[in-house]
């Protein structure tokens, strides 16, 4: 919607679910399948149970690489990022040997990391050193 000067004026609408990490991160969070909510309501079915959350802190990190640099040692990186406690999902949304050329603009973002934790710490420590790994220098290779 624009407010003109002849009042609100609606331009376009599209409604539909959040993008899967953040369907990932309802349902772990609270414990809602919200793609179960929608397709429900639109068959006129009976809501579907919500089920107790899986964590007590589930959480949603955006990472954007600079331009001219990409994600460092991509595969070493997702690796390591993916088998940090709490790590439910590290996902790269380009490719491991790309050079971004222009910061993300939108809701577009390069990489993304899912995490839970037991308490707040905990899970803002999981996002925190996930996200440092992939913005970390590749490890320099031997000449030989």
């Amino acid at each position: 919607m624009v407010l003109t000067a002849r009042g609100p004026r609606l331009i376009e609408t599209h409604p539909h679910p959040g993008a899967e990490e953040v369907t990932q991160l309802l349902r772990l969070a609270h414990g809602t399948d919200v793609l179960a909510h929608a397709l429900s309501a639109g068959l006129g079915l009976p809501a579907p149970v919500r089920k107790p959350p899986a964590t007590a802190h589930a959480g949603l990190r955006y990472v954007d690489f600079p331009p001219g640099g990409g994600p460092p040692g991509a595969a070493d990186a997702l690796a390591a990022a993916r088998a940090l406690p709490g790590v439910v999902r590290v996902q790269l949304q380009v490719p491991p040997d790309a050079t971004v050329r222009r910061a993300p603009t939108g809701a577009l973002h390069h990489a993304y990391v899912l995490a839970t934790g037991p308490t707040r710490p905990a899970l803002t420590r999981s996002l925190d050193r996930a996200t440092t790994l992939l913005h970390a220098p590749a490890p320099a290779r031997r000449s030989r």
